[in-house]
């Protein structure tokens, strides 16, 4: 059911027929795609003594104590993935994150 203004029009219109929320949810999608590092660079970001966010962070870990708090669950877990077997794309996902929620 399409909720509507008071004359009638749509509240949110689809975009080329597609409700917004669906390309709201294909535009994070292509931005965690952009954020994605390549196995070499997630190598380097886990080796790295400092967070995206400028602070310390032990070598092994992703992000900082305070950036990995910030994340979803789903994130945080899934930053346990091995280089290879998903970490890349959950990575991207908590960049866009962080990016989104600062």
């Amino acid at each position: 059911m399409t909720r509507l203004k008071e004359n009638g029009e749509p509240l949110h219109p689809p975009v080329n027929g597609v409700p917004p929320a669906f390309v709201e949810i294909d535009r994070r999608r292509a931005r965690a795609r952009e954020l994605r590092p390549s196995a070499s660079e997630a190598v380097a970001i886990l080796m790295a003594a400092e967070c995206r966010c400028g602070a310390w962070k032990p070598k092994g870990h992703a992000f900082c104590k305070s950036c990995f708090r910030a994340l979803p669950l789903i994130c945080q877990g899934g930053l346990y993935n091995k280089i290879g077997h998903g970490f890349e794309e959950i990575f991207g996902e908590a960049l866009e994150w962080l990016e989104r929620s600062r």
